[in-house]
């Protein structure tokens, strides 16, 4: 329990990559200049990569509330994250409620939504949500640490990236 003069821990976010090599958390800073494009990620060109967006709700000093979300990021060829399709099937998904005279009920907003879940999230397994639990609570004497997902800018092209992978410093 908080005292009274503890203020409560701000909510955070984190990102994970999930590949077939196992799971890499990435910064938030990095994870953001991908979105907006700044960095492009070679080794994704024309690739779909699953992530997993992990909300931390500190209920006091000791407990925290983790929720996952896996959500697929398509990649172009020139490794940039393509937000053109992806926001237009969140906006066509949240496209308003056609009202009628009748008592006819208009469910295509409601089977567009489910459409764009099905494309563009997918469920966590629970034994990759209890790793990312454990990197949360700093558990990590049972469960090796999650290594970071690292660039590094090649020497012929600065502007071209590849992923590598550094292990957490213990």
């Amino acid at each position: 329990m908080l005292a009274a003069s503890q203020k409560k821990p701000a909510k955070s976010v984190r990102y994970y990559l999930w590949r077939e090599e196992g799971l890499l958390r990435i910064a938030s800073q990095l994870h953001h200049d991908i979105l907006d494009g700044k960095i492009p990620v070679a080794a994704f060109a024309g690739a779909r990569q699953k992530l997993v967006e992990v909300l931390i709700d500190p209920l006091t000093t000791d407990v925290r509330k983790v929720t996952a979300r896996g959500i697929y990021y398509d990649f172009d060829e020139r490794g940039l994250v393509d937000l053109r399709a992806l926001r237009q099937a969140a906006l066509e998904s949240l496209a308003p409620i056609s009202r009628f005279a009748s008592k006819v009920i208009d469910l295509e907003h409601i089977l567009q939504g489910k459409r764009f879940r099905r494309k563009y999230n997918w469920a966590v397994p629970p034994e990759v949500f209890d790793l990312i639990t454990a990197d949360v609570s700093r558990e990590k004497s049972e469960l090796r640490a999650i290594p970071w997902f690292r660039l590094t800018a090649r020497a012929t092209d600065a502007q071209t990236y590849c992923a590598t992978v550094r292990p957490v410093a213990s």
